[in-house]
């Protein structure tokens, strides 16, 4: 049951992050982007900013 329930947290967050994904990275359409960029993006592409500073605890949650 625990299983069931972390698996659809994971959906969930993996939506969400899918869906704000083009506010937070340039602007840019979800579409114009190869499909790894989606859970993990190239350094070069990132701007120095806020996603930068993100991305060591989305590194922690993922392992």
């Amino acid at each position: 049951i625990i299983a069931i329930i972390l698996l659809v947290g994971l959906a969930i967050f993996l939506l969400a992050k899918s869906i704000t994904k083009p506010v937070m990275y340039n602007n840019a359409p979800a579409k114009t982007k190869p499909i790894g960029d989606q859970f993990q993006p190239s350094i070069n592409r990132l701007p120095n900013n806020g996603i930068s500073k993100m991305a060591p605890t989305m590194r922690s949650i993922r392992k």
